[in-house]
């Protein structure tokens, strides 16, 4: 089963894959998606740290939805964790072997700035 969470403690794995992503402006309602990244093994596990804030120019507060999916096709591979607020966070992820993007939507009122990264352990 696939999943993604909020994480509360630092990981020790090793990592095996890094894809690095920065969107300056986002605007409501709209969606952005990572470069591919692959999971090669049985059961693969990872991260997303992302840090957020509004774009700028705008006053409000960050509403964006995180949801890793299919890279060929698109479909959600995960649940959708929404973060709200100027803040730094740690998505753990369980994925099965494939190829997949981290699908980044606003959910707010005003645009954001996303960046980040993924690491596959």
């Amino acid at each position: 089963m696939s999943s993604l969470k909020m994480s509360a403690r630092r990981s020790a794995a090793r990592v095996r894959q890094l894809v690095v992503f920065r969107f300056n402006r986002v605007n409501p309602g709209r969606s952005v998606l990572t470069g591919t990244f692959r999971a090669r093994g049985i059961v693969n596990t990872g991260e997303v740290v992302v840090s957020q804030r509004p774009a700028a120019g705008s006053t409000a507060t960050p509403v964006v939805r995180y949801q890793i999916v299919n890279a060929a096709t698109g479909l959600p591979v995960t649940n959708r964790l929404t973060v709200t607020g100027t803040r730094v966070a740690v998505l753990r992820f369980v994925l099965p072997p494939g190829n997949f993007r981290l699908r980044i939507t606003n959910a707010g009122a005003g645009p954001v700035a996303v960046s980040g990264a993924v690491l596959v352990f």
